[in-house]
């Protein structure tokens, strides 16, 4: 019976070493760390690529942001081109319409006015025959 307990003690054992070797190392690489941190070179590099990179994620944001300002014009100007075009269509067909509108108001005129001058021109055949007629017509003599 003695030798179960010798076991656990041996495994004991070997884990509290295990975790003494563990802390161990781990203070022993922070004091080191700690000490280096100013000579370490990765480090610095590596917060100088940070920065660098930062910079460029800043400049492309702007760039961006000055494309997307320009297009925004560029949209802004077409839409005025476009509307100031619109009107200029309208007020073409109104312009046309109004063109229709005299057009068929002068041949609506112009028929009126053939319409008189046949009526003035039977009025002149009928009085001319009236007269060439006429028995004190002086000139059926």
């Amino acid at each position: 019976m003695n030798e179960p307990k010798k076991i656990y003690i041996n495994f004991y054992i070997v884990f509290i070493a295990a975790l003494l070797l563990i802390f161990a190392g781990g203070a022993a690489g922070f004091i080191i760390s700690g000490k280096n941190t100013a000579n370490n070179s990765g480090a610095e590099s590596n917060l100088n690529r940070e920065r660098e990179l930062l910079t460029r994620i800043g400049e492309f944001e702007q760039r961006e942001r000055e494309y997307l300002e320009r297009e925004r014009e560029r949209t802004t100007r077409e839409n005025n081109r476009i509307e100031r075009e619109r009107e200029r269509i309208k007020r073409t067909a109104d312009q046309l319409t109004a063109i229709r509108g005299l057009d068929r108001r002068s041949g609506y005129l112009l028929q009126e006015l053939e319409q008189e001058v046949n009526i003035l021109a039977s009025y002149f055949r009928d009085s001319c025959d009236i007269i060439g007629n006429h028995p004190d017509n002086l000139g059926c003599e």
